[in-house]
């Protein structure tokens, strides 16, 4: 679903058990190692955003792939530059979107809590 938004670059962070996103669209990047926590996985996928000159990161999780495109497009339409991410039951969760301001604080995460702590 992702790849039908025509975004720029679309990177899969991916332990060598995952599928081969490649034909799908996306650039593999690999976790090292498979099981790093979540920091280091975003942090991987940030940085190599970065690489391919991404200023802007949306974070998406392989294992929500039923998130209507709808509901992406709108978070897209929504974002002011900053930060933005879905919400359920007041709860902020992936997908979210962050800008160029808060890039080196994703890389600087830690442990397996993700990007909670910055949306």
């Amino acid at each position: 679903m992702l790849q039908s938004l025509n975004l720029p670059v679309n990177i899969a962070v991916c332990s060598k058990s995952a599928p081969d996103f490649g034909p799908l669209g996306f650039m593999c990047v690999p976790l090292e190692p498979d099981d790093a926590p979540m920091a280091q996985s975003i942090a991987i996928g940030v940085n190599a955003a970065r690489r391919q000159g991404a200023t802007t990161i949306m974070i998406a999780l392989a294992d929500m792939p039923l998130i209507p495109r709808a509901h992406i497009k709108a978070l897209l339409a929504a974002f002011d530059g900053h930060c933005i991410a879905t919400s359920v039951s007041g709860r902020k969760m992936p997908p979210a979107v962050f800008g160029p301001a808060l890039l080196d604080d994703l890389c600087a995460l830690s442990g397996d809590n993700g990007a909670r702590d910055i949306v």
